[in-house]
C-alpha cells in the first residue's frame, strides 16, 4: 500500500510531462502504442526495448512506458519497480544547482536529453 502513493504521484507527473514528450519519441514508439492498444503487451515491451536500443530515447520516458505496459499486463511487481526507477530518475533530474541554471547547463536546456 505504501508503494501506491509514489506510483500515483509518478502517474500524475508523467501525465503532465507527456505533453512535453518530443515528437521523435512519439514517432519512434508508435508501434509500441499500437501493440498496447491491441493488448499485445509482451510484444509491446519487446518493441519498446528494441526501439530504446536502436534510438537514443529518453530513459525516463522509456521507464515510464515500460511500467505502464507492465501494469496493463498485470505484472504488478515489475511495473512497480519500473515506475519506482522512473520516479528516482525524475527526482535526480529535478535537482538543479543555481550555477547550472545561470550558466545554461541545467538539465532542461535543449542540449540535454540527447545522451539520455
Amino acid at each position: 500500500m505504501a508503494l501506491l502513493r509514489p506510483i500515483r504521484c509518478l502517474g500524475l507527473s508523467l501525465l503532465l510531462a507527456s505533453g512535453a514528450c518530443t515528437p521523435s519519441y512519439v514517432r519512434h514508439t508508435a508501434q509500441v502504442r499500437e501493440l498496447a492498444e491491441a493488448r499485445h503487451y509482451p510484444e509491446a515491451l519487446q518493441a519498446l526495448d528494441a526501439e530504446a536500443e536502436r534510438e537514443s530515447l529518453d530513459r525516463l520516458l522509456v521507464l515510464a512506458d515500460r511500467g505502464a505496459l507492465l501494469h496493463r499486463a498485470g505484472e504488478w511487481e515489475q511495473s512497480a519497480r519500473a515506475l519506482h526507477e522512473a520516479a528516482e530518475l525524475a527526482d535526480e533530474r529535478e535537482t538543479v544547482r543555481l550555477s547550472q541554471e545561470l550558466f545554461g547547463s541545467a538539465p532542461f536546456w535543449p542540449s540535454w536529453g540527447a545522451a539520455s
